[in-house]
């Protein structure tokens, strides 16, 4: 029979030998020793407590070790430590916060065993490791991993899931990493279209032991797929094999969406320049062409490729080139786009004009200008256009001054014989060399003399216009009395006010007769007159005309009202336009030339005042003409002569 050899239990000495190694170990252990009773309550800590949590050996005994870890350990210590004291020989490890000496929370990594049956212990065992550390560096590499958006992983040989940062899990959608039984995460997880080829490329660089980079798409937690960018190394141990691979993560989604965006982009900016009527071109800061668009052959005749070699848009025609190296340094020191039109050459030899806008693009970190944005379009037809309407307005206006100057010859030549007829009529109407014994003369006579002075008025009016609309006109300006001027001018017109029975008045405010009035009192007159004699003439017999002289601040104001058949109101603008009347029944029997109101607003516009016209069908017209006290810079004058202006009512 076999002999079995039992071990020989140990004497008195070798027990308290071996209890001394033990004391002498669990004493100089870096790890704390805390024993527990059945209810959860510290018995013992070993001396390191002092080591790492800064407390004396005995502190904390008595005391319940799930009222003294952090709130947020609390229940996850208390379950796990339950759990282990119903199971004899169970373990559990954990992670949990105590709070240190110096008041801060410490992270332990306890490992636990429930020894309730052991003799010597009785208790539940802990054995803490200070982690703080290593917690530390963890939290700071997951705010890296975070901030960066990268995550870590590790696969090592023999294990069939590979380690996965949290940052990781959470960019996957996941609490946790996932697990696959078979291990083959790559085959759950790639996209189906992306796994040959990206297994293809992991079985080659394992193979060559080198690092491989990929960007494929990858299911996550929510079952959409997402792009993500892996790095991967490879670790061989002394054979050469590969035994782990590690890598970084990062979501691509976002670069993805952009680069596909910018490449839409593209293609319709490149479809848009393929296209487009307009040229659309780019230059490089020192000049040369970089692009163009196909257009060009259409606008200059030149293909792109011929454009770009010989650097079409340097060859700006002569005549322009100041004005277009002038934009282009306006372009670059205001940083705003800019457009010039100019000429560049065609093909066949003509030139083009071009109405090109260009625009700066800068770097957007150096503010260098990188690049220039040309956007040109054939104006050559727009040009020409303008040149013909130019040549028509020269035209017109040259045929405009041969009109004034005509009718003022005209004019000239025609005063002289009017005179004597009206100067000769008048002295048979006076009879001055005896009587008139025929009634039918007499009348004879008047006609003659009225018809005359109505003629001679009408050559004065067109040879004042012609005057002002060739610029010829100069005002006199002198110091007068805007009532004797006011007074005059219905004295002249009474006459015809009378035979239709109107009734004519003059009101002159105190204060305007002792305020100095600089004007041409020739043209303040003519427009009197020809305000009253409108308003005469379009005034039905009996009515009412009623003439207001009042001060407005440095202004003197002159308002003229009838009681006439009025004005419509689409006609107003009409008005004041030389040679122009209003269209309408009610008007269609007054004579006159058309200039009455045009010389009023020409007059008035002269001396730098304002002309106003209110009229309503049938109720009368008002027309009021504004004029400062003394032309612009002359108030002053007025002062240094002595002459006081009253201040305005």
């Amino acid at each position: 029979m076999s002999r079995r050899n039992f071990p020989i239990p140990p004497d008195g000495k070798e027990r308290r030998r071996q209890t001394g190694f033990h004391e002498t170990l669990v004493a100089n252990s870096g790890d704390v020793c805390t024993i527990l009773d059945e209810d959860g309550v510290i018995r013992y800590h070993s001396p390191a407590i002092a080591e790492i949590l800064g407390y004396p050996q005995n502190a904390g005994l008595g005391v319940a070790v799930a009222d003294i870890v952090h709130k947020d350990d609390r229940k996850k210590i208390e379950t796990r430590i339950q759990e282990c004291l119903a199971t004899p020989h169970s373990t559990f490890i954990e992670r949990f916060r105590l709070r240190h000496a110096n008041g801060q929370w410490h992270w332990l990594e306890g490992r636990a065993r429930n020894l309730m049956h052991e003799p010597n212990i009785q208790g539940l065992l802990i054995v803490s490791r200070d982690v703080n550390e290593l917690v530390r560096l963890r939290d700071h590499i997951e705010h890296i991993e975070s901030e960066a958006q990268i995550a870590l992983w590790r696969w090592e040989k023999g294990n069939p899931a590979p380690f996965w940062t949290p940052t990781l899990a959470r960019m996957f959608g996941y609490e946790k990493p996932p697990y696959f039984a078979d291990g083959r995460w790559n085959i759950h997880l790639i996209h189906p279209e992306d796994r040959e080829s990206s297994l293809a490329q992991y079985q080659a660089a394992a193979e060559e032991k080198r690092a491989w980079f990929v960007r494929q798409r990858m299911l996550c937690a929510d079952g959409t797929y997402r792009y993500f960018d892996i790095h991967t190394y490879y670790e061989s141990d002394l054979t050469g094999e590969v035994v782990a691979a590690a890598g970084v993560i990062t979501d691509a989604t976002d670069m993805v969406g952009k680069e596909e965006a910018l490449l839409r982009n593209e293609q319709q900016n490149q479809l848009i320049a393929q296209h487009a009527i307009d040229m659309i071109a780019r230059h490089a800061p020192s000049g040369a062409l970089t692009f163009i668009s196909p257009s060009v052959e259409r606008t200059l005749g030149f293909t792109p490729e011929e454009a770009v070699q010989h650097n079409i848009l340097a060859k700006v025609h002569p005549d322009d080139r100041a004005s277009f190296f002038a934009g282009l340094e306006e372009m670059t020191k205001s940083d705003k786009s800019v457009t010039l039109t100019f000429r560049l050459p065609h093909k066949n030899g003509h030139y083009v004009w071009l109405e090109t806008t260009l625009q700066p693009l800068r770097d957007t970190k150096s503010g260098k200008l990188h690049e220039v944005l040309a956007i040109s379009r054939d104006v050559s037809e727009r040009k020409r256009y303008e040149s013909e309407l130019l040549r028509a307005r020269e035209r017109a206006e040259a045929a405009s001054r041969t009109k004034s100057q005509f009718l003022a010859n005209m004019s000239h030549e025609l005063r002289t014989p009017l005179n004597a007829i009206i100067g000769f009529s008048d002295i048979i109407r006076q009879q001055l060399f005896g009587p008139i014994e025929n009634e039918k003369y007499r009348e004879y006579i008047d006609l003659i003399h009225d018809s005359g002075s109505l003629l001679l008025e009408l050559i004065s009016d067109i040879l004042d216009m012609s005057k002002i609309e060739a610029g010829k006109m100069q005002l006199h300006m002198q110091s007068t009395s805007i009532t004797d001027l006011a007074e005059a001018s219905i004295r002249i017109i009474s006459a015809r006010a009378e035979e239709k029975g109107q009734n004519v008045t003059l009101t002159i405010h105190p204060v305007v007769e002792e305020t100095p009035f600089v004007c041409d009192e020739r043209a303040v007159k003519q427009i009197l007159l020809n305000l009253l004699s409108n308003a005469v003439k379009f005034t039905p017999e009996g009515g009412n005309i009623a003439v207001e002289v009042v001060r407005e601040g440095s202004s003197i104001a002159i308002e003229v009202a009838d009681s006439g058949i009025g004005i419509p109101q689409e006609q107003l603008p009409r008005l004041t336009r030389p040679f122009e009347q209003v269209a309408s029944e009610s008007h269609i029997s007054h004579e006159g030339s058309g200039l009455g109101l045009a010389l009023v607003k020409a007059l008035t516009d002269l001396h730098g005042g304002k002309l106003s016209i209110e009229s309503e069908e049938g109720a009368g017209t008002k027309v009021r003409v504004t004029l400062p006290l003394a032309p612009t810079g002359q108030l002053d004058l007025l002062e240094e002569l002595g002459i006081s202006v009253p201040a305005s009512d």
